[in-house]
């Protein structure tokens, strides 16, 4: 926390600018839809209200009906998250379940908004951290603890406009979150056309209405003329990773791949580049791409023989099969190559293959640059914030 703070700002405690804070409704919470839903610890997960993810009363409880701009307080959970915070904009009706503390600014004191703000901050989030009392798996605040929150306060008038500053840059960020969630959902409906309709020598979809004679029955449905089915095991034969211990997973040249994707580093490899992996174990399905050489552990199945076709266009080929589907049925759910390899696929020759992959790989192209785009407006908010919150940067009233 700075230790030079403007003049005309006013030293609070927490306690003294909020009219209300308390523990939520202790009723049951059930997992079937009624009209009155109520808050979980994983409403605010990540720091905002998400509905998708709420529990629901057998009755209404207007006692712990969530009004505009209360502030929902994470007062009990890991570490990691004590202290998360969400601001309540009143659109539907929420109600205030336990785990979260509610915070009720009083608005003739401070404004919701920036008081969101500076809870959220770093300077908020340290308070919690270093306030918490640590148990085993979790910790926890008391109001107390969080009242306790020492407070440098501008003018209502200061606060306002700190608040539409930080409004503007998170309107950039959510802008920019929303068109890379097209762009990934967009993607989904590209590489099922590509896959099949494929693309002509000219880079172009073909239109199996506008041009039925390209097209062919197949057990899969219509595909292009020229394009085989084969079982999966004949186009990309997949093989099971190899053990290593922990204690050599150590830094190193060669990447070690689990089903969680990178897992470390070693100095040797098992399998010589490139190379397509997917999880066989644990997070399973996800698919990967390496063009080094890699060690892939034992809780993943990686790709052993291409056939001559492109590592890439496997790599797409996998994560269009959504593989996680087929695994086996047991205490620990696992992915048997065998279950997969007499999947039925259809194969483009290596040139359109080759078309394909380009295609995507300019679209990938895109999405990280707006991904790259979100995390710079993200790093600068942090660094506003702090300029802003510690009166650093003043604004202008």
């Amino acid at each position: 926390m700075p230790s030079n703070y403007p003049s005309a700002w006013g030293k609070v405690f927490l306690g003294e600018i909020i009219s209300t804070i308390r523990n939520g409704t202790t009723s049951q919470q059930m997992d079937y839809a009624t009209p009155f839903p109520v808050t979980r610890i994983e409403t605010i997960s990540e720091g905002l209200i998400n509905f998708s993810r709420v529990k629901y009363l057998a009755r209404p409880e207007p006692a712990h009906l969530l009004k505009k701009n209360d502030i929902l307080y994470s007062h009990i959970n890991s570490i990691k998250h004590m202290g998360k915070v969400a601001l309540y904009d009143g659109m539907f009706p929420l109600y205030h379940g336990m785990n979260l503390m509610l915070l009720r600014p009083n608005e003739s004191k401070v404004h919701p908004k920036f008081l969101f703000v500076y809870l959220s901050s770093e300077f908020g989030r340290a308070h919690a951290r270093k306030e918490c009392k640590s148990a085993i798996n979790q910790a926890s605040l008391g109001q107390g603890d969080i009242k306790n929150l020492k407070i440098y306060l501008p003018s209502l008038s200061e606060q306002r406009r700190i608040a539409e500053i930080l409004d503007t840059i998170d309107e950039a960020i959510q802008k920019t979150e929303a068109l890379i969630s097209k762009l990934k959902a967009m993607k989904q409906g590209l590489l099922h056309d590509l896959l099949t309709r494929g693309l002509d020598k000219n880079g172009k979809l073909r239109d199996p209405k506008a041009h039925p004679e390209q097209f062919k029955d197949s057990p899969l449905g219509r595909i292009p003329r020229h394009w085989d089915v084969r079982p999966l095991g004949v186009t990309a034969t997949l093989q099971r990773g190899f053990d290593l211990p922990i204690q050599d997973r150590k830094m190193g040249d060669v990447p070690i791949f689990g089903s969680n994707g990178i897992d470390g580093h070693h100095n040797e490899s098992r399998v010589s580049g490139p190379g397509v992996i997917t999880g066989r174990s644990g997070s399973i399905g996800f698919v990967y791409y390496t063009d080094t050489n890699f060690w892939p552990l034992n809780t993943t199945l990686y790709v052993k023989e291409f056939h001559g076709n492109r590592p890439k266009f496997i790599r797409l080929l996998l994560e269009s099969l959504r593989l996680d589907r087929f695994t086996a049925a047991t205490g620990v759910p696992s992915l048997n190559r065998n279950f997969v390899h007499p999947i039925e696929v259809t194969v483009p020759e290596p040139a359109e293959q080759d078309r394909i992959i380009d295609v995507v790989e300019a679209h990938d192209a895109r999405i990280r640059t707006e991904e790259q785009y979100r995390d710079k407006l993200k790093l600068q908010k942090k660094g506003l914030m702090y300029d802003l919150l510690s009166g650093n940067v003043r604004v202008q009233i």
